[in-house]
């Protein structure tokens, strides 16, 4: 798989050898179609916004569409990058197949590191693309049936709730103990899913190295939605799950990025959390780190809450485990995940708020890591 060490040395083309090229035309038919259902509300403008109003660039979008899950047979394949398989006639990720997907990813310049292979376009007008992967003497072929669940961004918890967490809710009543269940195993929250799921399927990790893996029978988990989501059916599965699990006894939570700080102080640190923390507390917020608690004791910490807040990231999206109507304070340095985020708090029925904060003006990287800071008068006034 595709780093950024391994795209820098693909893009110096020092070894050439070092790769293979599977090749697919440009009129390439698609294997299967994305299926829709009517769905409500789908995107929601936040209840209110603090700060700059005009950072809030995406109308709201009430008439999109709930999409479901499906089981797509790949036959013999093999895998390419996080969310791909190819067979002898396709090419297949999560969300389409054909040439259709392939011009999807040459136009929205995701391969690489999140696709886990590069897309080479030949000729113009474009009439072949070369999927390129690592060589490697390093193979397993998994006899029998495999489901494949990939996902663009795989170590990333976020992105599990949101593109992985319904597919395993999809085929958590359909897949059996002889069957094989491929997907990316990295972090322990995947195994507490898994069991908290009652798969009992033989599971296989989907490693970040190079790694040659072969499908006697591949079978393709699509996504509902991979830009952020939850369809009606997959929350309702989802809130089936969890009904046992007890809800918290606290119905104001913060859910704090201070642990994350310290093992990432350079990626947007919030320079004032303390101050805000303490703020919280005077308001009657417990305050929470997920990154400490069990699977468990976040779910059940979601279930109590009628009222939650926090800077923006991947504990916040544990909001999906709380009852509609439970309101979530986001704070945010930039735009960069509103739309996701936005589509997410929505489809789970979640009134949410924007607090915009300030970037530090001597930190001059990107935005995506800058430091910033969010005034108190603000969280005052909302919390």
């Amino acid at each position: 798989m595709f780093d950024w060490l391994d795209i820098e040395k693909y893009q110096k083309r020092e070894d050439e050898e070092a790769y293979d090229r599977l090749n697919f035309p440009s009129n390439l038919l698609p294997a299967f179609q994305r299926q829709t259902q009517p769905s409500g509300c789908f995107f929601e403008r936040p209840t209110l916004i603090l700060g700059d109003e005009n950072r809030f660039k995406y109308p709201p979008r009430t008439a999109q569409q709930d999409y479901i899950h499906q089981i797509v047979d790949v036959g013999s394949s093999c895998v390419a990058g996080w969310r791909t398989l190819v067979n002898a006639k396709n090419f297949f990720n999560d969300e389409f197949s054909g040439a259709e997907a392939l011009k999807r990813i040459a136009t929205e310049g995701t391969s690489g590191y999140f696709e886990g292979f590069m897309l080479e376009p030949v000729g113009e007008p474009v009439e072949n693309y070369n999927v390129v992967i690592q060589k490697t003497e390093s193979s397993i072929h998994l006899p029998g049936k495999t489901y494949f669940v990939g996902s663009l961004e795989p170590s990333n918890y976020g992105s599990f709730l949101l593109r992985t967490l319904p597919k395993l809710l999809h085929i958590r009543n359909t897949i059996t103990a002889e069957d094989n269940l491929l997907l990316s195993t990295d972090h322990a929250w995947v195994a507490q899913f898994i069991n908290l799921l009652g798969i009992k399927a033989n599971i296989v990790n989907l490693p970040r190295s190079p790694l040659k893996i072969t499908l006697e029978h591949g079978l393709l988990v699509t996504s509902s939605y991979n830009e952020g989501f939850i369809s009606r059916a997959s929350l309702a599965a989802l809130r089936e799950l969890i009904e046992p699990i007890p809800a918290g006894e606290s119905d104001k939570v913060w859910v704090s990025r201070r642990f994350r700080a310290k093992q990432a102080p350079n990626y947007r640190p919030l320079m004032n959390e303390d101050e805000l923390i303490e703020l919280a507390k005077s308001k009657d917020f417990t305050i929470v780190e997920m990154e400490n608690l069990s699977l468990i004791e976040q779910i059940s910490v979601m279930k109590g809450a009628k009222t939650i807040a926090g800077p923006s990231g991947s504990g916040l999206l544990n909001s999906i485990f709380a009852p509609a109507g439970t309101k979530v304070i986001e704070l945010e340095s930039f735009t960069w995940c509103i739309r996701q985020h936005g589509r997410v708090y929505s489809s789970c029925g979640h009134p949410y708020v924007e607090v915009f904060g300030e970037f530090d003006n001597t930190d001059l990287r990107d935005k995506v890591t800058r430091r910033w800071k969010v005034a108190i008068d603000q969280i005052n006034h909302i919390v």
